[in-house]
Parts: structure tokens; C-alpha cells; sequence
């Protein structure tokens, strides 16, 4: 009769051991994130600890149920990420406007210091009421980040410098592989603002594709200290009045820079396509 009883005393000692200890398992498989009872995490951020607690030991894919998610999500260096064991955020449905993910407070909605192998897949990531901030903000060395299919509303004010650009990738240190297709890049001052460190150090293989730039107030791509940009088939529309909007801006860029197809459509812009210190 005491079985029970000393099963769960054992347990409890177990979790508390762990607990302390700080140990983790590692993740590995598809897991859902939301209110459901199948649910494995119950928030974005939760599932985010969990993989820097723990790590992974093959690919992870987290399937988000629909809804909208108030939260600030942060990530920083995951062990056991590679080429082969990767990690997805994506909503369950498949469509990008039934998984909201939202944050008016701090710098950013989604923060990445140091994350690699790391993609974003048909979710809305949502800053249109906030008074400045990013929704995605990438520091430190990162590659291999994908973002697809995502809708970003940034500031709707008229707003001004990188911390209110959409996406901002900080030059504290190389980045390179960063991927960004087929997206909706609404608002804010920049709708994606890039800058590796030097031109001894620059990000690589940078590649924005198929992306629609809408009502950005200071410019639509700029990126410095590149070597081999790609920026095809995107759309940058704006109607802003501010004196110095640049529609594609690249400063110290090289090796196979790639501007091909694109559509600029901003009858108050200073210039359309601005190349600085440039070769290839």
C-alpha cells in the first residue's frame, strides 16, 4: 500500500535533483505549442527555454496553434544545432495570420543573440503599436536563419534609426547564410537594416528574395560590409516623405553582388538604388 506513496516521494526527489542541478533533456522531434491539452509548451518563450536549457539531439520542428501570443521571445546559442539538426518555428495551420506573435514592451518582439540553424515559417510577427522597436533583432555570430513566409508589421509611426528598424541584424559580429523569402515588411524606418563588421569580417551570403517592403519611412534594404548579396524579385513601395529614403542602400559590399528584378515604387524617394564602396 505504501508503493504509491514512495513512488512519488522518489519522483519528487528525482525532479528536485534535476531541478537543481539544472539539467535538461534534450529535444528532438515535433512538438506543439499552445492552449490545447496536447499541447507540449504552453508559450512560444516556454519552448525557447527549453532548447537552451537542453539542447537538441536531432532536428526540432515547433508546430504553434493558432491564436495570438503576448510575449517577448528570446534566443541565444542552442547546442546540437547543425546543417542537419535544425529548428522551426511554424504555425500548425500552415497560414501566416493565424499565429500572431506580439510585444509592445522592450526593444523587440523576437531577439536572437548567437542563434544558428534556426527558421521562421508562416507566422505574423506583430510591433505596429509599440512607440520604436524591432520584431526580429539578431546579435552576436549567427547563420543559417531563415525566416519565410512571415509577415512583420513594424512601428506605424514615422519613425527613424535602427532601433525601429522591421528587421535588424546588429555588427558585433559575422553573420552569414541569413535568408529571407517570400515575407510582408510593413512599417518602421528601415524594413531590413543589416551591417556586418568590417570589411576585413563582412556577413556572407545574405539572400532577400520575393519579399514585399511596404511604408517604410527611412528606406527599404540597406546593408553594409557584404560579400556576396543576393536582393532579387522584392517589391519596395513607399510612399514616404523623408528627404534621404533610400529604396536599396549597400555600402562596402563585394564578390557576386547580385541586385536583380526588383520593383521600386516610391515617388518621394531620394534615390531608388545607392551603391557605396562597392565591387564585384
Amino acid at each position: 500500500m505504501n508503493c504509491p506513496a514512495n513512488f512519488f516521494t522518489a519522483f519528487l526527489l528525482f525532479l528536485s535533483v534535476n531541478i537543481f542541478a539544472g539539467t535538461c533533456p534534450e529535444l528532438s522531434g515535433e512538438y506543439v505549442i499552445g492552449k490545447s491539452r496536447s499541447a507540449d509548451f504552453s508559450t512560444i518563450q516556454e519552448a525557447s527555454d527549453a532548447l537552451m536549457c537542453g539542447g537538441i539531439s536531432g532536428a526540432v520542428i515547433f508546430k504553434i496553434e493558432n491564436g495570438t501570443y503576448n510575449e517577448k521571445i528570446s534566443l541565444s546559442n542552442i547546442s546540437g544545432t547543425s546543417a542537419i539538426n535544425t529548428i522551426a518555428f511554424e504555425s500548425q495551420s500552415g497560414e501566416k495570420s493565424d499565429v500572431i506573435v506580439s510585444s509592445n514592451n522592450s526593444d523587440a518582439v523576437i531577439t536572437l543573440n548567437g542563434t544558428s540553424y534556426v527558421s521562421f515559417e508562416n507566422i505574423t510577427v506583430d510591433r505596429k503599436k509599440a512607440a520604436y522597436g524591432n520584431c526580429i533583432r539578431t546579435e552576436g555570430k549567427a547563420g543559417h536563419l531563415l525566416f519565410n513566409n512571415v509577415i512583420f508589421d513594424g512601428v506605424e509611426a514615422a519613425v527613424t534609426g535602427a532601433s525601429s528598424a522591421v528587421i535588424y541584424m546588429d555588427a558585433s559580429a559575422a553573420k552569414s547564410s541569413i535568408v529571407i523569402t517570400d515575407c510582408e515588411i510593413n512599417n518602421g524606418s528601415f524594413g531590413l537594416m543589416k551591417s556586418g563588421m568590417n570589411t576585413e569580417s563582412r556577413d556572407s551570403k545574405t539572400i532577400i528574395n520575393g519579399n514585399l517592403f511596404f511604408n517604410q519611412n527611412e528606406g527599404g534594404i540597406t546593408l553594409s560590409n557584404e560579400d556576396a548579396p543576393e536582393i532579387s524579385n522584392n517589391v519596395i513601395s513607399s510612399t514616404s516623405g523623408f528627404e534621404k529614403f533610400i529604396a536599396v542602400n549597400m555600402d562596402n559590399a563585394a564578390n557576386q553582388i547580385v541586385v536583380t528584378k526588383n520593383l521600386v515604387n516610391a515617388p518621394n524617394a531620394a534615390i531608388g538604388l545607392s551603391l557605396t564602396n562597392c565591387n564585384a
